[in-house]
């Protein structure tokens, strides 16, 4: 898991995103979850690799960083 979230793309600026329209008669009250990339292969990513490009550029590659660590921490032999 470590690796494959290690692998998500690091976008150059912040993807486009889309609203989903969704008619009925409720009205939502989290339109934000309605959200969805336009670029198609953004959104056939798995939700973790979603997160990390969410994050932004400084902070996935911070949360990289740590995951490198991390997986580096509990791989070691004991």
């Amino acid at each position: 898991m470590i690796d494959h979230l290690m692998a998500a793309p690091e976008p150059s600026a912040p993807p486009a995103v889309r609203l989903i329209e969704v008619k009925g008669e409720v009205p939502s009250t989290r339109p934000w979850v309605r959200y969805e990339y336009v670029d198609e292969k953004l959104e056939t990513m798995s939700s973790g690799q979603k997160i990390m490009v969410r994050l932004g550029r400084d902070h996935e590659r911070r949360l990289k960083g740590w995951l490198a660590g991390f997986r580096q921490a509990i791989a070691k032999p004991r």
